[in-house]
């Protein structure tokens, strides 16, 4: 297909059902973070800051 590893994130509150249920596994849980904003690359804040993440593997 392309590509040699498939990977996305849940937020914490999220279940992760459809993604459990098309057979993804759960590689690691991340802990928040404070944003993506940093003085190279200036980020506005989209309300997904400091949220723990789920880490999803593809099979």
């Amino acid at each position: 297909m392309g590509y040699s590893r498939l990977i996305t994130y849940t937020q914490d509150g999220e279940s992760g059902a459809s993604l459990r249920g098309a057979g993804w596994r759960i590689i690691a849980q991340r802990p928040p973070r404070g944003g993506w904003h940093c003085a190279s690359r200036p980020r506005t804040p989209r309300g997904t800051e400091n949220v723990a993440r789920t880490l999803w593997e593809a099979p």
